[in-house]
């Protein structure tokens, strides 16, 4: 009798949790933002950001993520 040893597929939803607890343990929430296009048009102006991208959600995120990281936010 053979044994299959692989493991079953794991489905979308337990990956994104998966991820969700993973990047909790770091520290890091995952929020929505809303941005003004000045602000968008800022990303591109200080090279975070390629012009081409700006209607990329995903792009500009990870532009507002590396801002970010420049420029940290000190604690009050």
């Amino acid at each position: 009798m053979d044994s299959d040893t692989t493991k079953a597929p794991v489905g979308s939803g337990a990956e994104r949790m998966r991820r969700h607890r993973y990047l909790r343990k770091l520290g890091l929430r995952s929020i929505p933002a809303r941005l003004y296009e000045h602000e968008i048009s800022a990303l591109v102006a200080c090279g975070l950001l390629d012009a081409s991208q700006r209607q990329d959600p995903t792009a500009v995120a990870i532009a507002l993520e590396q801002y970010l990281d420049r420029n940290p936010i000190q604690a009050m």
